[in-house]
């Protein structure tokens, strides 16, 4: 009886692992960011934004203006025409300089 019920919790974390793992692939979303510029502004101006949102397999970056709705930029229907979008493979682990063999670092979020 105590076995069962061991199997049974261990099948369905097991079964939301996966499903938490197929949607973080199947997702650009699981990194967002965005940053602005420290100028200082007129009185009526709107302050620029880069948005960022990376997955494992693509980032992207696009500017836009700082509002209340921030993160409905993010979704997949309010996405702009301007944003560029490029290759990015990410690992967890840390990648030397010295070791590396390219022609350039790449870091998480490119400038």
């Amino acid at each position: 009886m105590k076995w069962s019920v061991a199997l049974f919790f261990a099948g369905l974390f097991a079964a939301l692992g996966t499903v938490f793992i197929l949607l973080s692939f199947c997702t650009d979303y699981w990194l967002l960011a965005w940053e602005t510029t420290d100028c200082p502004l007129r009185e009526n101006a709107e302050r620029n934004l880069t948005f960022y949102h990376e997955g494992f397999f693509w980032r992207c970056s696009f500017e836009g203006k700082e509002d209340e709705d921030i993160l409905l930029k993010f979704w997949f229907t309010n996405q702009p025409l301007s944003k560029n979008c490029v290759q990015a493979y990410l690992s967890p682990f840390p990648v030397s300089e010295q070791t590396h063999n390219a022609t350039t670092y790449e870091t998480a979020i490119s400038k």
